[in-house]
């Protein structure tokens, strides 16, 4: 709402503006160690001028005529005002999507119409592109101007881009980062496609896990999902470890998701670690089966359903060691509530239980209160990453500006873990964890049969608004 003081004339706006008898004059151009600020105005064509003090509290002098435009209105002066302070919010992070800071700054706004954001937001769309380099057409050209144009930096002065040439994957790293990942004894990945920047297919991540903290470290765009690319981003990332602060990658424990490639490459290039699949993607995958079926999902929602029970205890079924799972899935097996059920159960047996690709071994483990079973902390993360896109496939820009921001926050972390800070679960993990234990040790002191584990624990996991680690 432009209010009061815009009628008296002069108003002294809250987005760095002045307007002047319903006329505008731009964000301040200050000149160094000069206690003035110089306005021009808004329309391109005039040459009208104000001086201000530093604080914009008072006008010193005006110079110039409006004499090539009309006075605007009160809507028009609305607009112009809310746009700039659109277009410096937009400029200032490149990640956020428009319309939220549109939403922001039409707050208290009485004469903005629907047609004037759309102008607003092209209007931010502009203003961002003239702060970007030109854009790459192609994957090669990315890794060219990386390799020849730009060397990005963080706040903190360390190299943050590392483009290898040979494979065409693009690795956005740091020293203080590449330090933490050698300092871990758990690695966390997984990788989003939907949000990779532009010309490549994958945005594989790489989370440390220490001290109770899972921490972002390392960002590797890569050209396709083939085998050799996993290969050659581990063994980048293990080069720059070792030449540059000569440590080495050699963690004990791996997270990883349900899929071949990334598998065999931590296998080949961490032999002595121990590789593990997540819960959260093996009860993703068993939902997504579910979900193909109505039937199947309309009794999976239901509490009381027996059908919806025992496709719950499936999905507890990495809550287990794995040499009990086989004789697990037979005493499931063996209580189908319908015959119409077994192409689901002959799904999980021939994926999960026979399988040489993703045996018991690969995802099953005793519950503990402390184990990370689980890439949920990498997923949550790519969400929350997702999110802060206005869409999908950024150009590598805006990417490379949404890395630097989240640097900050690892930046954050990392000097928390050295202040020796213990990060902490939340409250509703914590106690599902418990939970879950707890009928663990009835299970395994036989007060309880495994079928009857299996079903409190499907429930248990079921009734959590959390996913649990």
């Amino acid at each position: 709402m432009i209010g009061p003081a815009a009628r008296k004339g002069i108003l002294f706006g809250k987005r760095q503006f002045v307007t002047v008898n319903h006329r505008n004059y731009s964000p301040p151009f200050c000149f160094e160690n000069v206690p003035i600020v110089t306005k021009r105005c808004c329309h391109k064509q005039c040459s009208s001028q104000v001086l201000t003090d530093c604080d914009m509290k008072k006008i010193i002098s005006r110079s110039g005529d409006h004499l090539l435009h009309p006075t605007l209105t009160e809507r028009q002066t609305e607009v112009v005002v809310v746009a700039a302070a659109c277009k410096r919010a937009a400029t200032d992070s490149l990640d956020c999507r428009p319309r939220k800071i549109i939403r922001r700054e039409i707050r208290n706004c009485d004469f903005i119409l629907k047609p004037d954001t759309k102008n607003i937001s092209k209007g931010m769309y502009r203003a961002k592109r003239k702060l970007l380099p030109a854009l790459p057409k192609t994957g090669a050209e990315v890794m060219e101007q990386f390799a020849n144009e730009m060397a990005i930096k963080t706040s903190r002065g360390e190299l943050f881009s590392f483009p290898m040439m040979d494979s065409g994957i693009l690795i956005f790293t740091c020293d203080t980062n590449l330090r933490l990942l050698a300092e871990c004894e758990t690695i966390i990945a997984d990788g989003t496609f939907d949000y990779a920047p532009d010309k490549f297919v994958q945005m594989y991540t790489m989370h440390g896990n220490t001290m109770g903290h899972n921490v972002p470290l390392a960002y590797c765009c890569l050209p396709n999902k083939k085998g050799p690319t996993y290969a050659a981003m581990l063994a980048a990332l293990k080069n720059l470890a070792n030449d540059r602060l000569g440590v080495e990658l050699k963690p004990s424990n791996i997270h990883v998701d349900f899929e071949d490639a990334p598998l065999a490459a931590f296998r080949n290039s961490f032999p002595s670690a121990e590789i593990r699949a997540c819960k959260f993607h093996f009860a993703q995958n068993l939902i997504k089966r579910i979900r193909a079926n109505k039937t199947l999902l309309s009794s999976y929602r239901k509490r009381e359903s027996e059908t919806g029970q025992w496709l719950r205890a499936f999905i507890a079924l990495p809550n287990l060691p794995p040499h009990v799972v086989p004789d697990a899935f037979v005493e499931l097996y063996s209580c189908v509530p319908s015959g119409s059920l077994h192409s689901f159960s002959d799904y999980v047996l021939n994926t999960y239980i026979e399988s040489t690709r993703y045996p018991p071994s690969l995802w099953a483990r005793a519950p503990t209160l402390d184990d990370i079973t689980t890439t949920n902390t990498a997923e949550s993360f790519h969400s929350r990453y997702n999110d802060d896109h206005s869409s999908s496939h950024p150009n590598i820009h805006v990417t490379l500006q949404s890395l630097l921001d989240l640097q900050e926050e690892t930046y954050l972390t990392d000097r928390t873990i050295r202040a020796g800070i213990w990060g902490k679960a939340r409250r509703e993990t914590v106690q599902i964890r418990e939970k879950i234990v707890a009928l663990y040790d009835k299970f395994d002191k036989e007060t309880i049969s495994v079928s009857e584990y299996l079903f409190a624990v499907g429930d248990a996991i079921a009734e959590s608004k959390v996913r649990t680690n």
